[in-house]
């Protein structure tokens, strides 16, 4: 008897789960990532480079942002950030500004680095609430716990479904997964809720019709009642249902039901072995088909 979900449908969400997780990971690991820059490595802990004493100008930018980057920590002097010409070094040094000093004699993107490394210095998500940019504001807030409310701060409406997506999953609760704006992620969501549905109703909370095929061909098959097929929108869907809710049933009527006539065979087989009643292979059209079913409604 088919599954709820055949092979092909089982490794399209799993396709989509990784490749949803991925991407998520990857958010959180550049955000992450960001406030983890190695300093280390641009000598911040000892003294700048001989070359740094000389004339900047003749150096490549990439020695001068060293330089200024070397200058701001072993002098103390974060004036120099903002001397910075790589994007990623001077968001890094006004970020590790933001643990030493006052963010107000900044302004701009340089002013919300320093929030962000102010509420990483700190451990306090009030900071992130003043930076001004989303994609920053976003990235102070997702290095903190994941919670409902955290979700509910987050700006932007990918960071914000992949905040409430996790937090469903984290807490066994379907009732975040109701304020995913995506109608691809909130269907993944719901999807390890769907056993818990008790009707076909229920189906109404997904976006795609074919996953809300596949959930009410499920609820079908709970209930052991073919009418809830009707529902199905899907006529292979439809007819896979009809099989599942054959078991039981005594009336060959129901297999009138299917959309498709190649399987008319498969559902007369069925009430066959399931009633243990030869008289229904008499209506199979197949005749390998109906030397199964005299073989397999004998035994």
């Amino acid at each position: 008897m088919p599954s709820i979900l055949n092979e092909y449908d089982l490794k399209k969400i799993a396709l989509f789960a990784v490749f949803v997780l991925v991407a998520i990971g990857v958010i959180y690991l550049l955000a992450a990532w960001q406030f983890q820059l190695p300093f280390a490595q641009t000598g911040v802990s000892s003294p700048p480079p001989a070359y740094c004493s000389g004339d900047l100008e003749k150096l490549s930018q990439e020695q001068r942002d060293a330089c200024f980057v070397a200058k701001a920590y072993y002098e103390k002097n974060l004036s120099f950030c903002a001397e910075i010409n790589s994007p990623l070094l001077r968001a890094s040094c006004f970020e590790e500004a933001g643990g030493k000093v006052a963010c107000t004699e900044f302004s701009g993107i340089d002013r919300d680095n320093c929030l962000l490394g102010k509420s990483r210095a700190e451990n306090s998500k009030e900071y992130c609430n003043q930076v001004t940019d989303a994609n920053l504001a976003d990235n102070c807030l997702l290095l903190f716990p994941q919670t409902a409310e955290i979700c509910g701060e987050l700006r932007l409406l990918p960071n914000k479904d992949s905040c409430y997506y996790f937090v469903a999953s984290g807490t066994n609760s379907s009732s975040y997964c109701a304020t995913i704006s995506e109608g691809q992620m909130r269907d993944l969501c719901y999807f390890p809720f769907i056993q818990n549905f008790e009707k076909t109703q229920d189906c109404d909370v997904l976006a795609s019709t074919e996953n809300k095929d596949s959930c009410i061909r499920f609820i079908a098959q709970k209930l052991n009642d073919f009418n809830e097929c009707e529902l199905i929108t899907s006529s292979p869907v439809h007819d896979y249902c009809i099989l599942d809710t054959v078991a039981g049933k005594t009336n060959e009527s129901i297999c009138q039901k299917l959309l498709t006539i190649g399987l008319h065979d498969d559902c007369l087989l069925d009430l066959a072995v399931s009633n243990k009643d030869k008289s229904f292979c008499g209506q199979i059209i197949d005749t390998n088909r109906q030397k199964d079913c005299l073989a397999e409604a004998g035994k």
